[in-house]
């Protein structure tokens, strides 16, 4: 039995983008008009970071592109690539934050093309904002993922080609639309209640066995 992790569906929720979206990107200085991406996680090298700033930098020219860096961890090393790869103005690090509800409500897109993740908690929570996700099969929550579907899956997160291709596919309005609208119903599976449930029934079988 697999018992994935829990969400609270109503602090993590759609309408949280009309509360704090604006309010974020003012914080950050990022502009409306702006396809703004977002990335969460410490541990930038195992969640690929360099990978999702190469892929940027494919995309310049074609989309008015920002990406919110929210985790702790050592940037420099980053910006150095980014101002390499002509994308620094791009990249804005938030650093560690408690309040990541309003952060899933200001971006367009969440990115993780992590090369393994067992499954972050990030992941449900992007989907029950009512965020669409680009994600690496190596990551579980890729377990629950159906491409095209609720989210897209990246085959190879060090491919920053391919990623750019999945990011692209998002500028489509309509498309980015029904993955966050299938991603929320998704996420509405994964409630903090059905995972203690679903808990709680295993130690009952196990209890039952040990008879």
């Amino acid at each position: 039995m697999v018992i994935y992790n829990g969400v609270d569906p109503k602090e993590f929720h759609p309408q949280n983008r009309a509360l704090f979206r604006e309010e974020i990107r003012r914080e950050f200085g990022i502009l409306e008009e702006e396809f703004l991406i977002l990335f969460v996680g410490s541990g930038y090298r195992r969640k690929g970071l360099r990978y999702l700033l190469e892929a940027i930098s494919l995309l310049k020219e074609e989309k008015l592109l920002r990406v919110l860096v929210v985790a702790k961890g050592k940037k420099r090393p980053y910006l150095r690539r980014a101002a390499r790869l002509g994308v620094k103005n791009r990249i804005v690090f938030a650093g560690e934050r408690k309040d990541l509800r309003k952060f899933y409500a200001a971006c367009d897109l969440f990115v993780l093309p992590t090369i393994y993740e067992p499954f972050g908690n990030v992941c449900l929570e992007t989907m029950a904002s009512g965020l669409p996700l680009i994600v690496s099969r190596t990551s579980g929550a890729a377990e629950i993922v159906i491409g095209g579907e609720n989210g897209l899956l990246l085959e190879n997160p060090q491919d920053s080609q391919e990623l750019a291709q999945k990011i692209r596919l998002t500028f489509d309005d309509k498309f980015r639309d029904r993955l966050a609208r299938n991603a929320r119903a998704l996420a509405e599976n994964f409630t903090v209640e059905r995972n203690v449930e679903r808990t709680l029934a295993l130690y009952r079988q196990t209890l039952n066995c040990g008879r």
